[in-house]
């Protein structure tokens, strides 16, 4: 028993003593940092935009369109919030699935899906037809879907072009230094289209003189 009492006795002691220390600490203002993994500060990296690059989002909709609810509107850079990410993981150099979701001041959203994953191709310029919705593209097609505004299309058709794709990895994290793609949309076999364009960091290349 006596054993058991100088093991308790010396436990608080060393609480007592823990303590103390901590509010030393928060009375000199030395609390200690928190500390970041290089994975969690490479996600908060943000690519500087070049020169003449341009950051904006236009929506085209017509009346009846489930997605634009026919507004047309241009959001400029600081306009709008952007995220992205991979909806599957690639291997490093390889992106042929993309997602971006797009917060609008007004508080609505839209949320993106590019994917060249069933053409066994990465997300590269090009013109990309007959276009339906991610995840139920077959072989060999690519998948496209734009969603928001409290709708989705669970069926949807179209095309996209993209310009513009450039990916980088830090850390093993995907980082998007431009991407800019032009859509057309059609909602659940619907006449009415939602078209328009998103720019991410987009220096437009100059043709041939």
């Amino acid at each position: 028993m006596r054993h058991v009492a100088i093991i308790a006795a010396l436990v608080a002691c060393f609480v007592i003593t823990v303590a103390e220390r901590a509010r030393a600490q928060e009375s000199t203002g030395t609390k200690r940092r928190p500390v970041l993994s290089s994975d969690d500060v490479a996600a908060k990296d943000t690519p500087n935009a070049p020169p003449g690059a341009t950051t904006e989002l236009y929506i085209n909709s017509d009346k009846g369109d489930l997605i634009g609810r026919g507004r047309t509107q241009l959001f400029a850079d600081g306009q709008f919030t952007l995220q992205y990410w991979r909806n599957t993981p690639d291997k490093p150099g390889a992106v042929s699935n993309l997602s971006f979701s797009v917060d609008i001041p007004e508080g609505g959203w839209l949320h993106f899906q590019f994917s060249t994953d069933k053409m066994n191709l990465n997300l590269e310029p090009g013109f990309y037809d007959n276009a339906v919705r991610t995840g139920t593209n077959a072989r060999g097609q690519p998948g496209m879907s734009i969603d928001g505004n409290g709708a989705s299309c669970s069926a949807s058709f179209g095309s996209f072009k993209i310009l513009q794709a450039d990916f980088s990895y830090k850390s093993g994290k995907l980082v998007a230094n431009s991407f800019a793609a032009e859509f057309e949309q059609h909602c659940r076999g619907r006449a009415a289209s939602l078209r328009g364009h998103i720019y991410y960091n987009y220096v437009p290349t100059k043709g041939p003189a």
